[in-house]
Protein backbone atom coordinates (compact mmCIF):
# COMPACT_ATOMS: atom_id res chain seq x y z
CA UNK A 1 0.00 0.00 0.00
CA UNK A 2 1.06 3.53 -0.65
CA UNK A 3 1.24 6.49 1.74
CA UNK A 4 0.91 8.80 -1.46
CA UNK A 5 -2.62 9.23 -2.86
CA UNK A 6 -1.75 10.92 -6.33
CA UNK A 7 0.83 7.83 -6.57
CA UNK A 8 -1.81 5.66 -5.61
CA UNK A 9 -4.09 7.16 -7.89
CA UNK A 10 -1.67 6.75 -10.77
CA UNK A 11 -0.53 3.48 -10.36
CA UNK A 12 -4.12 2.29 -10.19
CA UNK A 13 -5.14 4.59 -13.27
CA UNK A 14 -2.29 2.79 -14.78
CA UNK A 15 -3.25 -1.11 -13.70
CA UNK A 16 -6.94 -0.29 -15.11
CA UNK A 17 -5.85 0.92 -18.46
CA UNK A 18 -3.47 -1.92 -18.68
CA UNK A 19 -5.81 -4.52 -17.91
CA UNK A 20 -9.04 -2.74 -19.04
CA UNK A 21 -11.51 -3.47 -16.28
CA UNK A 22 -12.60 -1.05 -13.11
CA UNK A 23 -10.80 -0.69 -10.00
CA UNK A 24 -11.27 0.60 -6.86
CA UNK A 25 -9.04 2.88 -4.58
CA UNK A 26 -9.67 2.53 -1.12
CA UNK A 27 -8.26 3.58 1.93
CA UNK A 28 -7.24 1.99 4.97
CA UNK A 29 -5.71 4.29 8.07
CA UNK A 30 -3.41 6.23 6.25
CA UNK A 31 -2.23 4.00 3.52
CA UNK A 32 -4.25 3.17 -0.23
CA UNK A 33 -4.38 0.21 -1.70
CA UNK A 34 -6.42 -0.86 -5.11
CA UNK A 35 -8.99 -3.61 -5.33
CA UNK A 36 -9.48 -5.71 -8.93
CA UNK A 37 -12.62 -7.22 -9.25
CA UNK A 38 -11.05 -10.68 -10.19
CA UNK A 39 -13.88 -11.93 -12.40
CA UNK A 40 -13.05 -9.09 -14.58
CA UNK A 41 -9.56 -10.07 -14.47
CA UNK A 42 -10.43 -13.48 -15.44
CA UNK A 43 -12.91 -12.57 -18.12
CA UNK A 44 -10.47 -10.13 -19.74
CA UNK A 45 -8.05 -12.96 -20.16
CA UNK A 46 -9.90 -15.78 -21.43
Amino acid sequence: MSHDLSLAQNHAWNLARTLMVPVILFKVDDEYGVYLNSQAVSLAFR
